[in-house]
């Protein structure tokens, strides 16, 4: 009989890992920390329901470039921005949008 998880409990993606404890020597589910039978394998566990995927909402910010043109800094429903200036479409990350999130894109 499989070990059922309820797939909000995981990564959005379904991923999951088996996590060994030496000091312990319990077995878990990780990222729930959902404590399963030790010797238990990816084959035992059935994520039960669908993985909870946050959204927010699409949010736009204008931007004042250096040369005094105006840009649109996007940042979509997982947070992931993006810049409608050339710089962007080139390296997919600009000065634009560190302005908005005071970090540069990685």
């Amino acid at each position: 009989m499989k070990i059922q998880i309820p797939a909000s409990k995981v990564l959005p993606s379904g991923a999951f890992s088996i996590y060994e404890s030496h000091t312990d020597n319990k077995t878990w589910v990780i990222p729930a920390w959902i404590e399963v039978p030790t010797g238990t394998k990816w084959s035992d566990v059935k994520l039960i329901g669908r993985p909870v995927i946050k959204k927010r909402a699409v949010k736009q910010y204008t931007v004042k470039g250096s040369t005094g043109k105006k840009y649109t800094v996007t940042l979509n429903e997982t947070g992931k921005p993006s810049c409608n200036c050339v710089g962007f479409g080139y390296y997919r990350s600009c000065k634009h949008i560190t302005q908005i999130t005071g970090n540069p894109v990685q």
